[in-house]
């Protein structure tokens, strides 16, 4: 493997990786309404059932050798809701002029969560990450959409 990036861990250690055939393998969403609205000094965004699924090859060999894997990650986002309004003013004061973007009404919601990462991979390393990080990832997103 020749690398095309490296991660520094520390003095000692790093992470040399390729990352290829990147493409998106899934995108869908519910197109019964307009995604952009705009009107008088304001834009509605509205995305309602998306499902997207960024897919990309990866090789990646630790030094010192302690792990290496080859495989494909998925990054998947499965039923997002999203909507939300931009107001926006222009105010000039004397020579300077300042624009000003308000949001209103956020609104995020997930309809069918599920795994926001997969690797697949030749080694147990993608199962540890996958149960680690969907783990976490769905603690961040349940968090952030109860908040909004």
């Amino acid at each position: 493997m020749e690398p095309n990036q490296t991660l520094h861990l520390d003095k000692h250690s790093y992470i040399s990786y390729n990352i290829t055939e990147v493409h998106i393998s899934n995108l869908s969403l519910d197109g019964a309404e307009p995604i952009v609205l705009l009107g008088e000094n304001e834009l509605t965004l509205e995305i309602s059932n998306l499902h997207l699924a960024i897919e990309f090859d990866f090789e990646m060999l630790m030094t010192p050798p302690i792990l290496a894997d080859i495989g494909t990650f998925t990054i998947s986002l499965d039923g997002l809701s999203l909507s939300t309004l931009f107001n926006t003013s222009l105010a000039s004061q004397q020579d300077n002029q300042t624009i000003s973007v308000e949001l209103k009404n956020f609104y995020l919601d997930f309809e069918h969560p599920g795994p926001l990462i997969d690797i697949d991979g030749y080694n147990d390393f993608g199962q540890v990450v996958n149960g680690t990080g969907n783990t976490l990832l769905a603690i961040i997103r349940n968090r952030l959409v109860s908040l909004i």
